[in-house]
């Protein structure tokens, strides 16, 4: 795939945008949306999740999601899926700790379509901060072979780099409500 040079400077844009918000934004929720924004911006997806894991309740929790098709006002998930390690797809890239890549969902058992209906193919890539799971960062596409290896590549960049943003950030957080950080 060939990109233009506008493509390039709306790439490098939302780059900027996202860059600047890992380091400025004050709301774990805030940053979190910001993440699924830039992510379907930059990416072209029509849906992406981001799901949290929470240590206490050892489950996968959506709490942004974002997309072109959908309300950029809407930035909370107001019945947010949850999954244990291991179900689904997205529970899946968790438990393996790896990018889980699927051309058509349809052909895999573990789909779990989510609030907004979900698609035919899926790319979930987990969020990993040395090594810890963090949470996953799941897209899904209404069309069959969407993603692409690249996709996949770009997605874990993402991941990489928002992965001390949403640490540092649920840190400050736990200090504001007197909370342990988790483990």
């Amino acid at each position: 795939m060939t990109r233009t040079v506008a493509r390039l400077r709306h790439e490098l844009e939302v780059l900027s945008r996202l860059a600047k918000s890992l380091v400025s934004v004050t709301q774990l929720d805030d940053l979190l949306f910001e993440i699924t924004r830039s992510v379907a911006d930059v990416l072209e997806f029509p849906d992406c999740v981001l799901y949290l894991w929470d240590e206490k309740s050892e489950l996968l929790v959506q709490r942004a999601a974002a997309g072109p098709k959908l309300d950029p006002m809407l930035r909370r998930v107001v019945d947010p899926l949850r999954l244990r390690m291991g179900q689904g797809i997205v529970g899946g890239a968790a438990a393996l700790r790896e990018v889980q890549l699927i051309d058509d969902v349809r052909s895999d058992l573990r789909y779990i379509a989510d609030v907004r209906g979900g698609g035919l193919s899926e790319l979930a890539v987990p969020i990993l901060f040395h090594d810890r799971l963090i949470g996953v960062l799941d897209a899904e596409h209404r069309e069959a072979n969407s993603f692409t290896v690249d996709d996949a590549i770009v997605l874990s960049r993402f991941a990489d780099l928002c992965a001390a943003a949403i640490v540092s950030m649920q840190l400050i957080e736990a200090a504001r409500g007197g909370q342990l950080p988790p483990a």
